[in-house]
C-alpha cells in the first residue's frame, strides 16, 4: 500500500511540475462561424519546441472559402500561462491575396486557460490600419472584409489537437535572421559577465508599463515607465542570451513607448537601444534583445576605446544599431519611409565626414554608394528634424560586399544612431 501511495505521489508530481515544458508546444486550432450561412474560419498554431524556455517558433495557418494563408513568426513566453506576441508575422503562403499590415491586429498575448489558449488583444483601433486594395476586386471584398473583422475583434479560442512538435523546421533562419525582423535584434558579441539597463518612456509620461525577461527569468515584473531609471545589472549565461522586453499596456496614449538603453563592457553611455517607439516595433506587444557571452573568446585587433564618441559635441548620444562586415570596398546604401511619409529629413556622416546632407526621406528609396576604408567604418544618422510624427524614423537597406542588411533608423535630437562597417 505504501508503495502504491509513493508511485501515486511521485506520478503527481512529474504531472504538476514536468508539464510547463510541453504545456505550450503543440498544434492548436479553432473554427470561427459567427453564422450559419458562410463558410468557417480556420486558424490553426503550431507551437513548436522552445529556444532557452522562452522563444516559441510557430508556424500560423489561415484559412477562410479560397483563402489560404501560412505565416512563420514568434511567440514568446513570459511565464508559465502567457505568451506574448511578436509583431511580424511572415508570410510563407497567401492566395489568391496578401493581408498586408491587418496582421498587426494579432497581437497582445495568449492565455493558458482552462487546456486553451485565449487571445487577449492590446487594442489598436482608430489609428488608420487598412489594408491596401480592399476593393480592387469586387469578388474578393467580402472575403477580405470577414478576415480583417476576425483579426480585429473576433473571440480567439484555440484548443490543443496534438502534442509536441519537436524543433522549428526554420528554427535557425527565424532565430538568426539576417534580413528578415521577426522581433529578435540582431545578436550583439559582449565579453563582460553584466550588462546595465535603464527603462524611459520615449514620449510622455503616460503609464506605460513593461515586463522584462532573461531567458526564461522574469526580472522586472509589470513596472510603470517614466522618467529613466535603472534596473540591477543583468548577469549573462555563457553563451546565448534572449532579453524579452513585453509591453503590458498602451498607457493612456497608444502606443506603448517604453524605451531600454543597454550599457555593456562597463561603459558610461548606452551603446545600444530596443524601442517600442520605433516603426518596425509600432503596436508591437514583445520584442527580443540578443547578446552572445563569451568571456574565453580572443579578437586579434582591439579598438580604442574611445574612437567613437558616444556623446556629440551637440549632446546627442550615438546609439549602435548595427555591426557589419563587408569584403568590398563599395557599398550601397537605401534609405526610405517604409510608412507614412511625413517629411523627415536626415544628414549621413561617414568617418566623421559628411556623405549626404538634409536627405529628404520619402517612399520612393534614396539610393547612396559609399567607398570603404580598410578596417572599421562608422555611419552616422542624424536628425535635421522630427517631422510630422515624432521621432524621426527610416528604413536603412545595406548591400553589396556580401552584405545585404535591414536596418530601421529612429533618431531624434537627443540621439543620432551609429552603424559600424568592417571592411577587411
Amino acid at each position: 500500500m505504501k508503495q502504491i501511495l509513493v508511485f501515486i505521489i511521485i506520478l503527481n508530481f512529474t504531472t504538476i511540475f514536468g508539464q510547463n515544458q510541453s504545456d505550450f508546444t503543440g498544434i492548436w486550432k479553432m473554427e470561427y462561424k459567427p453564422w450559419p450561412h458562410v463558410p468557417a474560419i480556420n486558424l490553426e498554431l503550431d507551437i513548436y519546441e522552445p529556444v532557452k524556455d522562452m522563444i516559441y517558433p510557430t508556424r500560423m495557418k489561415l484559412s477562410y472559402a479560397h483563402f489560404q494563408g501560412e505565416y512563420d513568426f514568434l511567440l514568446i513566453k513570459k511565464d508559465d500561462n502567457q505568451l506574448g506576441i511578436a509583431r511580424n508575422k511572415y508570410p510563407i503562403k497567401e492566395e489568391p491575396f496578401g493581408l498586408g499590415p491587418w496582421m498587426m491586429y494579432l497581437n497582445g498575448h495568449f492565455d493558458l486557460e482552462n487546456s486553451k489558449l485565449s487571445l487577449k488583444r492590446l487594442w489598436i483601433d482608430n489609428f488608420g490600419i487598412f489594408m491596401t486594395g480592399l476593393y480592387d476586386d469586387e469578388l474578393q471584398v467580402n472575403t477580405k472584409s470577414s478576415l480583417r473583422d476576425f483579426l480585429y475583434n473576433a473571440e480567439i479560442q484555440l484548443k490543443k489537437t496534438q502534442k509536441n512538435l519537436g524543433k522549428h523546421p526554420n528554427e535557425k533562419e527565424i532565430i538568426d535572421s539576417k534580413e528578415i525582423y521577426y522581433g529578435i535584434y540582431d545578436p550583439i558579441e559582449v565579453k563582460s559577465p553584466e550588462i546595465k539597463i535603464s527603462v524611459l518612456d520615449e514620449d510622455r509620461y503616460d503609464r506605460d508599463s513593461v515586463t522584462i525577461v532573461h531567458n526564461g527569468k522574469i526580472i522586472a515584473d509589470k513596472i510603470q515607465v517614466s522618467e529613466a531609471r535603472f534596473l540591477e545589472n543583468i548577469k549573462l549565461e555563457k553563451g546565448n542570451n534572449f532579453i524579452a522586453f513585453f509591453a503590458e499596456n498602451y498607457g493612456d496614449i497608444p502606443p506603448n513607448t517604453a524605451a531600454f538603453l543597454t550599457y555593456v563592457e562597463g561603459a558610461e553611455e548606452p551603446q545600444y537601444a530596443f524601442d517600442f517607439a520605433a516603426r518596425g516595433n509600432t503596436f508591437a506587444t514583445a520584442m527580443i534583445a540578443y547578446f552572445r557571452y563569451n568571456p574565453t573568446e580572443e579578437k586579434p585587433k582591439v579598438e580604442p576605446k574611445n574612437s567613437v564618441p558616444t556623446v556629440t559635441k551637440d549632446g546627442r548620444k550615438n546609439l549602435a544599431v548595427g555591426r557589419l562586415k563587408s569584403n568590398s570596398e563599395k557599398v550601397l546604401l537605401e534609405v526610405w519611409d517604409e510608412m507614412k511619409e511625413d517629411g523627415d529629413v536626415v544628414s549621413i556622416y561617414l568617418n566623421d565626414k559628411v556623405l549626404h546632407q538634409n536627405l529628404e526621406v520619402k517612399r520612393n528609396s534614396k539610393r547612396i554608394e559609399i567607398d570603404l576604408k580598410k578596417g572599421k567604418n562608422i555611419l552616422i544618422f542624424k536628425a535635421d528634424n522630427l517631422g510630422e510624427i515624432p521621432p524621426n524614423t527610416a528604413a536603412l537597406r545595406i548591400y553589396g560586399g556580401g552584405l545585404d542588411k535591414y536596418i530601421q533608423l529612429n533618431t531624434d535630437f537627443k540621439r543620432n544612431n551609429l552603424v559600424e562597417i568592417d571592411f577587411e
